[in-house]
């Protein structure tokens, strides 16, 4: 509390604003967050360490069979904290009240909670998967609930309509009231150069280099949905989703950050700092009303090398923004221009 005081009147003394307000920002991995190699080691670790609990059926299977492989890999993609419960198809209503029933006795065992729907469940019924997801996370404050669009098929199949609205509905207000969203649905329906599959009418269809047989997810199909996941859990655990930290030779045991370059910048720039020793990092950005607009750093680093963290903000508009780094009990601002 004294530390967002401190800061609060700190942007306050600069810009005679009203108080800070901070805002939720909807998360969501989509077709555009299927790159491994983005994600900065610090964030694999912090990812790999969340207790993780998703109930699924048949593709379920696939995504968790993807993960598998990316570990056999490189075992820094250690997803051994996350579990993968195989549990059918009960129908879409018994899957609602299944994960219902399931969070509430095992609440105290995990960090993050989900359930998936499958593309035989085009009839599911929105407003009660929505008011399920809301009561579990008012009940669970400190838990993550991940809520997603379901799959799609490959083909027409007379449903693809219904799987549509029931998607966009998701979609709709997960962005609007800042939620955990898992959009596999875009992720089937467009393909490596981002073109996106539809029918006559529009209704997203699955790519078929994804498919194993027109609803299941091949290799390469499970890989993709797989490296999603892992972005979206990496961002779970606090990373900001579009950074990378480098390190730039030695560097003196001090706490320093220095000023953002280029600044005034569009999209990118790039952030340096220094640590006086081996700590927990925090490095946030903040527009001029003191909203959160973006996490990049929440992990340990070392001391000793000059940090350099790459910052886009092609999502932002032009403007005055502020980088906060906290180290310890180390804590600098600087004031950064966005310029389009």
């Amino acid at each position: 509390m004294k530390r967002m005081f401190v800061f609060t009147v700190l942007i306050l003394s600069i810009l005679s604003l009203s108080p800070i307000v901070l805002a939720q920002t909807a998360i969501v991995a989509d077709h555009n967050t299927v790159d491994l190699t983005v994600i900065p080691d610090v964030a694999l670790s912090l990812a790999s360490a969340l207790r993780v609990h998703l109930r699924h059926a048949s593709v379920g299977g696939n995504i968790n069979d993807g993960l598998n492989a990316i570990q056999a890999e490189n075992s820094k993609y250690d997803r051994t904290h996350w579990v993968f419960y195989m549990r059918g198809n009960p129908g879409w209503q018994a899957k609602v009240i299944d994960l219902d029933t399931f969070t509430i006795a095992h609440a105290s065992e995990y960090d993050v909670f989900s359930m998936k729907f499958c593309w035989i469940d085009p009839d599911a019924n929105f407003a009660s998967y929505r008011d399920t997801l809301l009561h579990l996370e008012s009940r669970y404050p400190s838990k993550h609930f991940v809520w997603w669009t379901m799959p799609i098929t490959r083909d027409a199949d007379g449903s693809e309509g219904l799987r549509q609205d029931f998607n966009e509905s998701v979609r709709t207000f997960a962005v609007a009231n800042g939620k955990l969203l898992f959009d596999i649905a875009d992720i089937e329906a467009h393909n490596a150069a981002g073109v996106k599959k539809t029918d006559g009418s529009g209704h997203e269809l699955q790519q078929d280099v994804w498919s194993l047989d027109g609803g299941h997810l091949n290799p390469a199909g499970a890989r993709r949905v797989a490296s999603a996941f892992w972005w979206l859990m990496a961002r779970v655990a606090g990373w900001g989703g579009t950074t990378k930290v480098e390190q730039q030779g030695e560097a003196p045991l001090v706490f320093n950050v220095l000023q953002n370059y280029p600044n005034p910048f569009n999209p990118s720039t790039t952030i340096e700092f220094t640590l006086a020793e081996d700590d927990r990092v925090t490095l946030k950005i903040f527009d001029m009303l003191g909203r959160e607009v973006a996490t990049l750093l929440n992990g340990e680093l070392d001391a000793g090398k000059v940090h350099q963290v790459k910052f886009d903000a092609s999502r932002l508009s032009s403007g005055m923004y502020f980088y906060r780094l906290e180290a310890g009990e180390n804590l600098l601002i600087k004031k950064m221009i966005l310029m389009k």
